[in-house]
């Protein structure tokens, strides 16, 4: 696929021949993401329950769930403009308006967005929808946080929505 074919998840060295690396595609990076989370569920699933002092029943599967969703959404907001610049060298990483892990986040976060209905969908198990509603505050909570840089005031994680929406919110964000 040719860079201008594909979403990015990341920079990558230039190839001779144009086609972006599998690992640089967004696409294939969040299967990678999901594959592992899946791994993890298999392999250690058990025993962070244990550690947590967490039945199997029924904290197995609201963990497997979670995490799956929350692997499938944590780059979401990388299909932007900006992030999409940035990674091609095209906008200083300093001049990117909003982190894309908040951009993923505020996603979910919206009570409108198709995105939070399917991942509400997704999280459901037998119809339990307060427990999916309770799931999906733990998956956005590890999408906004995945890269361990939202911040109090999200200020440095939120430039581009300084006046918008987080400044509805009664906020002043700091941009500088």
């Amino acid at each position: 696929m040719k860079d201008n074919e594909c979403l990015l998840a990341k920079s990558y060295p230039s190839t001779p021949d144009g086609v972006v690396p599998t690992y640089a595609q967004l696409v294939p990076h969040t299967r990678a993401v999901e594959n592992a989370g899946k791994g993890i569920i298999e392999s250690a699933g058990r025993l962070i329950l244990k550690q947590l002092d967490l039945a199997e029943l029924p904290w197995l599967s609201r963990l497997e769930r979670a995490l799956i969703v929350a692997c499938i959404c944590h780059d979401l907001g990388k299909a932007n403009k900006s992030f999409q610049q940035m990674v091609r060298g095209k906008l200083d990483p300093k001049r990117q308006p909003v982190r894309h892990e908040l951009l993923s986040a505020l996603l979910l976060e919206d009570k409108d967005s198709q995105i939070r209905r399917w991942a509400l969908q997704l999280l459901e198990k037998d119809g339990d929808k307060a427990e999916a509603q309770l799931l999906l505050n733990c998956v956005i909570g590890a999408v906004a946080g995945h890269h361990l840089k939202v911040e109090k005031t999200w200020e440095k994680a939120a430039r581009g929505l300084k006046g918008g929406w987080w400044g509805k919110c009664g906020n002043d964000v700091d941009a500088s």
